[in-house]
């Protein structure tokens, strides 16, 4: 799918939606959305700032999303229930009280696994003003850093989508 023909034909509304459903029923990684977006408002086609907002405010409801569906055990987000427990490194940090911040915090930054995260948040019943303060922080520095190495490098677009892609799924294969 050609990403950037896909979002030039959205609106805000288009690319906040796709955000929210991105890597979960759009076949199509976060990351490269908000390379996208960056790419599109370097280009002038959208404008930044509103395209960053849009972006932050996307991501933080599709976490807010995953984490209260895992938090309430619904049943979209079950069958990743036995998977996402089974990671020992990252149970470690979600059990200690002291380093779930932290967990919450980093996985928002590894490539292919954000959505880790909200379902490891909600499964482990971690306070919900816990989960939002860490996301929120990560979201707010991981949002405008990947939006505006869309902006910055515009020129070289499509060599860093396709490398996202390539890491993005050989992470998952790993992991999975």
């Amino acid at each position: 799918m050609d990403t950037v023909a896909y979002l030039s034909n959205l609106s805000y509304l288009g690319i906040f939606v796709s955000l929210i459903l991105s890597g979960i029923l759009i076949p199509l990684p976060e990351e490269a959305i908000l390379l996208a977006t960056g790419y599109l408002a370097a280009l002038g086609i959208i404008n930044l700032p509103s395209a960053l907002l849009t972006a932050f405010l996307a991501v933080r409801l599709g976490d807010n999303l995953l984490y209260h569906a895992a938090l309430k055990g619904r049943k979209y987000v079950k069958r990743f229930h036995d998977k996402v427990l089974g990671y020992n490194f990252i149970s470690k940090w979600f059990k200690d009280p002291e380093s779930v911040h932290l967990a919450i915090f980093a996985l928002r930054f590894v490539v292919g696994l954000r959505f880790l995260s909200p379902l490891y948040a909600g499964f482990n019943k971690v306070k919900r003003k816990t989960f939002v303060v860490a996301d929120t922080l990560a979201v707010l520095i991981y949002v405008p850093i990947v939006t505006l190495l869309g902006y910055v490098f515009h020129s070289h677009f499509t060599t860093i989508i396709t490398k996202v892609g390539k890491w993005r799924h050989a992470i998952f294969l790993i992991v999975f």
